[in-house]
């Protein structure tokens, strides 16, 4: 049995240190800031919904969101505490990540694509926030595949080594091509070094190929009209307009301010494999590398054009960790001297150790979040007033960055403390216009999404909710203290 912790293997392989500690700390981070984690938009939403169904929820058929779902729908059978349920939520996506990495560690021994898994953490500072983000997740199934598909397995010669390697690689293409819509161009960077790459039989690269192209025709097929993988579709014409005036847009301007914090590692390490491959006048390299990062590039920054959030912002541009360092470590990391290696690993753990405090920082407008709305459930708790409603305009003054799951965020944050204090605290848009609604004063209803605003309370799971039949009343600040108001005075 493997021993992932082994001091004769550490002591052997120093940088599996910088390996294990970085998760071990996104996992103590994922404890820490649990309820900023969970409670907070998709996160909330998701969770919610597996509460109430008591099974699996994959939004838009990204189905391999599955994996982050095993332990929290665990822990919902067995009817544990909210409270580990919301917590075996927050770490399951760290402890996938950190599995994903042992096993290209240390079954795979890849210790070069473990490098690139750990230069995800370099560009993460909200998206850690973003509890579900499957930008983060795909980071680790592709850099996986990518090991995979280059690993001693793919030199098996007997029909079940051979049925064994395109069955976990027609998996892992699964994985990642039902996670997110910039799977694609993960897979295509992938299958584009496998056919690049002189080791390969002829078969072998047009089995890969063909498998590739029919997981995304399958993607392609399934993709469900009107949802937010259709959000960026867009006209040639349109796209062609947003390219020529690309110095102008908000994501350029974003992303060459993000350049100075810590964009710049990324690009150096593509520019040092560059200046390897014209050395060596591997020129298909080149152009391969060149061309598909900038047009990575060119493509996320017109597609995001309007970013809406940090969050959107840095999960954007994430892959960039992953498509500039795969030809530096491939290449250039295995050919240079050992006082360049050890340069290297310092200047990554410290990388590494300012993206945890830059984490850390991050987190403030969350835990004010959080914060707020404890005082707003301790306040509806003490008036027995259990469902409230505020007006956006209101709530900006009070809550950090307004979302739109208040509804869910609010119930599960009392309920961890007890299923009788649950307080369902709702943010709506206009309130002005919308106070006249029946169904606001309707007492079997709770306030869920602005989409699909109420819900018969009868939904809830009475095992982790109890919310009692009442109207919904105003919250409203005057002179800095909560006030309860009747939505039709």
């Amino acid at each position: 049995m493997l021993n992932f912790f082994s001091k004769a293997r550490i002591k052997e392989d120093k940088d599996l240190l910088v390996g294990h500690g970085t998760f071990i700390i996104l996992l103590i981070f994922s404890v820490i800031f649990v309820n900023e984690r969970v409670l907070f938009i998709d996160s909330a939403y998701q969770l919610f919904e597996m509460i109430q169904r008591c099974g699996f929820q994959q939004n838009v058929r990204r189905y391999s969101m599955f994996l982050a779902e095993l332990l929290p729908l665990l822990a919902i059978k067995l009817q544990l505490s909210l409270k580990i349920v919301v917590l075996f939520y927050s770490v399951s996506f760290t402890l996938i990540a950190y599995g994903f990495w042992a096993l290209t560690t240390y079954v795979l021994k890849n210790r070069y694509v473990g490098i690139i898994m750990l230069f995800t953490m370099i560009g993460m500072r909200h998206t850690f926030f973003h509890t579900i983000s499957e930008t983060f997740q795909l980071m680790f199934f592709a850099a996986f595949l990518y090991a995979w598909l280059n690993s001693r397995f793919a030199k098996r010669i007997t029909v079940a080594g051979k049925s064994l390697y395109y069955f976990v690689a027609l998996f892992m293409m699964t994985l990642c091509t039902f996670i997110h819509p910039v799977a694609l161009f993960f897979l295509v960077f992938i299958l584009g070094i496998y056919i690049l790459n002189k080791n390969y039989t002829i078969s072998q690269k047009t089995l890969i190929t063909l498998i590739t192209i029919g997981i995304v025709i399958l993607k392609f097929a399934t993709v469900v009209q009107g949802s937010h993988d259709t959000d960026y579709n867009m006209g040639i014409r349109e796209f062609l307009g947003y390219c020529l005036h690309i110095y102008r847009i908000r994501s350029t301007e974003w992303f060459f301010i993000r350049l100075i914090d810590f964009y710049w590692a990324p690009v150096l390490l593509l520019v040092l494999a560059l200046i390897y491959y014209r050395r060596k006048k591997q020129y298909l390299n080149f152009w391969f590398f060149l061309g598909f990062n900038l047009s990575f590039l060119i493509i996320t920054l017109v597609l995001y054009h309007n970013p809406d959030s940090a969050i959107g912002r840095e999960r954007s541009f994430l892959p960039l960790m992953f498509f500039c360092g795969v030809p530096f470590m491939r290449d250039v990391f295995p050919n240079i001297s050992l006082k360049q290696h050890k340069a290297f690993y310092i200047t990554l753990t410290c990388l590494l150790c300012i993206g945890f405090v830059k984490i850390a920082i991050a987190a403030i407008p969350y835990s004010k979040r959080i914060n707020k709305i404890e005082e707003i459930v301790a306040f509806a708790n003490q008036e027995n007033q259990k469902k409230l409603v505020m007006d956006r305009e209101a709530s900006n003054a009070i809550i950090p960055f307004f979302n739109w799951a208040t509804g869910f965020e609010s119930m599960m944050y009392s309920a961890m403390m007890d299923k009788n204090s649950t307080v369902n605290f709702y943010i709506e848009e206009d309130l002005d216009t919308h106070r006249t609604n029946a169904n606001f004063l309707n007492e079997d209803i709770f306030l869920a999404v602005p989409w699909w605003t109420f819900w018969e309370i009868s939904y809830l799971n009475p095992h982790y909710f109890t919310l009692p039949k009442q109207p919904a009343k105003e919250l409203v600040v005057k002179d800095g203290k909560f006030v309860i108001k009747e939505l039709n005075p």
